[in-house]
């Protein structure tokens, strides 16, 4: 029951920011479906001990749109870039750069949901860039986290 309960929660709270007047408007039953997705994801790297240290961050874009966000990564730090779109999405990829734009990893996956794992050499600012390369009914709908261990 407890773990049920922790389950909503967490759903919740991804959609209570996701809406959040600051944050990417994303219209309903997009936001239900984005936050449900971010926190099926987000037990999954509970369970290898991350936790979450930026977002959720949300947007919407076209077929082969893309957007960018920048984040501190410390050296001695892991971390995992977590995204998901839409129903109307067929494929989100990531894309990780280094401060003077080197690419550093992709996910080459396809499908809803893209997962990128980085071990910066150094701290300093790396871009995440989000691109979604499939979508049915345009914008389709983002959501991604940053996690550490």
């Amino acid at each position: 029951m407890a773990s049920k309960v922790n389950r909503w929660a967490s759903a919740l709270l991804a959609l209570a920011a996701l809406a959040q007047p600051g944050a990417a408007q994303v219209p309903d039953p997009y936001a239900t479906q984005l936050a449900q997705g971010l926190a099926r994801q987000e037990r999954l790297w509970a369970q290898e001990g991350y936790q979450r240290v930026d977002g959720p961050h949300a947007g919407g874009l076209p077929a082969g749109g893309a957007q960018r966000f920048s984040f501190l990564f410390h050296s001695g730090g892991e971390y995992r870039v977590v995204a998901v779109c839409d129903v109307d999405c067929r494929n989100i990829d990531l894309r990780l750069y280094d401060q003077m734009g080197n690419p550093i990893i992709a996910d080459g996956a396809v499908g809803r949901a893209a997962t990128i794992t980085s071990q910066p050499r150094w701290t300093g600012p790396f871009v995440v860039e989000v691109r979604i390369t499939h979508c049915r009914a345009a914008p389709c709908y983002f959501a991604l986290n940053v996690y550490e261990r």
